[in-house]
């Protein structure tokens, strides 16, 4: 007589399912667990041989209760299709990566703690979005473009400042300049830009001035470009600009406002000068002139070289304090 022995493959496959990382739970067509490997128990905090015999409803009642695991058993053993799952796990407070199978007795569920990686991954995500909220929060418009120079990002003060250009992101940067610059300044930055991806030196003006053609006004910008490595290894360019436009403005109106001040006290006959204090210990200790029209220079006696940045004492010793 011969004995009847267990086919080699299949202690072998039992074997293998003992030292995976992964657990592994075999269910039969009434939901009771006829195989629990080693990890499954240890994940689950329950011995393999404590949960043989009985249901996983029964185990774990916690699926009952609209458990998208629960959905994911069901679905595999009606239509023997098998899925792949994330998802938490309250009564375990845990996040649980379960794939399933379908065997001729059953379902086979094999699943992993993920709950480091979806907490490390909610981490990365908010940390993304943080610093995304403050990119766009940014006055400087950032954009960067791909090494066929395709925009592939820009925050929201870039795309403002091309809100003019339909699907300004994914466009040829090329023709996003034509649609807002007029030919000569568009086909001068498009070179700036090619030439920058192709030696890796970047460029930097302080000045660019030009009437755009989308807001038929002149607008101002400083600007940097430089060639970034791309994910995935690939060269492309990235930009930082930002919008002087209104500063000069400003800046023209205060200079025509102080030109007019001038013009009105240059032809005053009164006198007129301002002067600061000079402080020495926290004590003042001299006056400075900053400006003295021309009835002021008369009547003080004012040297050829004018007052303007001379001190007080220096003009008039008389006036100086002795006590």
């Amino acid at each position: 007589m011969h004995s009847i022995a267990v086919p080699s493959e299949l202690s072998e496959l039992r074997t293998l399912l003992e030292i995976v990382r992964d657990g592994y739970l075999a269910l039969d067509t009434q939901w009771r667990f006829t195989y629990v490997n080693r990890v499954a128990g240890e994940i689950l905090g329950d011995a393999p041989e404590g949960l043989l015999g009985r249901t996983v409803w029964e185990a774990y009642p916690g699926l009952l209760d609209g458990s998208r695991f629960a959905a994911l058993y069901r679905r595999t053993m009606r239509e023997g299709v098998g899925d792949t799952l994330t998802a938490w796990y309250p009564d375990h407070q845990r996040w649980y990566e379960v794939t399933t199978y379908r065997t001729a007795t059953g379902i086979a569920i094999c699943f992993r703690d993920v709950t480091a990686r979806q907490l490390a991954d909610a981490r990365r995500l908010a940390e993304a979005e943080s610093l995304q909220r403050l990119i766009d929060a940014n006055p400087y418009g950032v954009h960067v473009l791909d090494d066929a120079l395709v925009v592939r990002y820009a925050n929201a003060t870039a795309r403002a400042a091309f809100a003019s250009v339909p699907q300004f992101v994914g466009m040829n940067f090329r023709e996003a300049l034509k649609a807002i610059w007029p030919a000569d300044i568009a086909a001068e930055l498009g070179a700036i830009f090619e030439r920058v991806l192709a030696t890796g030196e970047p460029y930097a003006t302080s000045g660019l001035v030009g009437r755009r053609r989308d807001r038929d006004r002149a607008e101002a910008y400083d600007w940097r470009c430089e060639r970034i490595a791309l994910p995935g290894g690939a060269l492309g360019v990235v930009t930082h600009f930002y919008d002087l436009t209104e500063r000069e403005r400003h800046e023209a109106a205060l200079a025509a406002s102080e030109q007019r001040f001038r013009a009105v006290q240059e032809s005053s006959p009164d006198g007129f000068m301002m002067l600061e204090a000079v402080r020495e210990d926290g004590r003042i200790v001299d006056f400075q002139w900053l400006y003295s029209n021309a009835a002021a220079d008369r009547l003080v006696n004012a040297p050829p070289e004018g007052l303007v940045g001379r001190r007080l004492m220096a003009v008039h010793p008389g006036n100086r304090d002795e006590g």
